[in-house]
């Protein structure tokens, strides 16, 4: 948010130096009368004004004058009709830890004042440590829309969010999982859902886990519409990737042979997705979240730890983003360059590919370096090592 900015003009009736300034509506306001009748003396006393009202601690700060509610309820009244329900629960949820931090620090009454980038940071690693990584993500994407708006209308000050990154607070959420475990977690399905809901969910999963496409990029993946994902024929089949992703980038990226062959098996529906997995009241489910919460139910039925506590305790069960890490993972194992991997998996950064490559990868690179028929069979044995 913007520091106020006042200046003094000279009003004729008052005969005095009064301090004006905009406000966040772009509105003429006025902070005061100056005690002096020379311009030097009225210039010192707005800029003494200034730094009073911008200081957080300041009776004379405007944003003492509102409470966090206030601008949630603004923030409701105005933005959150156009948002999903999920939002605005994760929203509530964000902003409930922050209350806790400000209890915690002895605030009885949080305003808009209190707020500030350390204030954040300690309510997102607040939240690191109370829920899942994937759940404390979206905590902070909300916060962040939220607090950005405010910060919009100078409610608040402006955030630095870098600091707020999940990464540098917890590691990584997951691993990849073995066919075994894969498998386990497709025979969970129809304990779950249902024999009549399972077919749906199952070729779903498995169309993440063999394409390692996104569980959203999966929903969204087509037969023909050319706004939606979808596969451009030839002898080297490809996929191409509608701003729709995560990158809002248009990409076309090689399909997979074993992705191929699953693609040929499937009959889309009527509409032409070839996945609608539906509730047990037969609607469509509104987001690809509300989708991934029932994968992560039957990735915790099916036991498939993928991320444990200080204490040897499952923290995380698999979830529909760990059959992405699989497929990388599956790509690696058979000796697919870095560039390639980074290709097929649309990964902006090569950093986020290179952490597959290590640990049991060695013995692979010896392998083909030096041609021992030992290390060379060792692609076939090899582990998973837990990202």
């Amino acid at each position: 948010m913007k520091d106020i900015e006042l200046w003094c003009v000279w009003s004729k009736p008052k005969q005095r130096f009064l301090m004006r300034y905009r406000d966040a509506n772009g509105r003429l306001r006025q902070a005061g009368t100056c005690q002096s009748r020379t311009r030097k003396k009225a210039e010192r006393e707005t800029l003494e004004r200034q730094n009073a009202m911008n200081d957080p601690k300041s009776s004379s700060n405007p944003r003492q004058e509102i409470t966090l509610d206030e601008i949630h309820e603004r923030y409701q009244r105005t933005r959150l009709r156009n948002r999903t329900a999920d939002y605005g629960y994760q929203l509530t949820a964000g902003l409930k830890r922050l209350k806790a931090v400000a209890v915690d620090r002895g605030i009885e009454r949080l305003l808009a004042g209190h707020i500030d980038t350390e204030f954040l940071a300690a309510t997102i690693e607040l939240i690191c440590d109370e829920v899942a990584l994937a759940t404390a993500k979206s905590y902070r994407t909300s916060l962040r829309a939220f607090f950005r708006w405010a910060a919009g209308l100078e409610l608040v000050r402006p955030i630095n969010w870098s600091a707020t990154s999940i990464e540098g607070i917890v590691e990584s959420g997951g691993r990849p999982l073995t066919d075994d475990e894969f498998e386990s977690m497709i025979d969970e399905v129809p304990k779950l859902v249902g024999k009549q809901r399972a077919v749906e969910f199952q070729n779903l999963m498995r169309c993440c886990y063999l394409s390692g496409m996104r569980l959203g990029e999966a929903l969204q993946f087509h037969s023909f519409r050319q706004d939606c994902h979808h596969v451009i024929g030839g002898p080297s089949p490809r996929i191409r990737y509608v701003s729709k992703q995560k990158n809002r980038k248009d990409q076309v990226v090689v399909m997979l042979p074993e992705f191929e062959q699953f693609v040929a098996t499937l009959h889309p529906h009527d509409d032409g997705f070839y996945f609608a997995p539906v509730t047990r009241r037969n609607v469509a489910y509104t987001t690809h979240k509300a989708v991934g919460r029932v994968i992560a139910e039957i990735g915790e039925r099916a036991k498939i730890v993928v991320k444990h506590d200080g204490h040897g305790q499952p923290k995380k069960y698999a979830s529909a983003h760990d059959f992405r890490r699989s497929c990388a993972y599956r790509l690696v194992s058979r000796g697919y360059k870095i560039f390639t991997v980074q290709h097929l998996m649309r990964h902006a950064d090569p950093k986020t590919t290179q952490q597959f490559y290590s640990g049991d990868m060695a013995d692979m690179v010896a392998g083909e370096i030096w041609g021992d028929e030992n290390e060379l069979a060792v692609e076939k044995e090899v582990s998973l090592r837990v990202v």
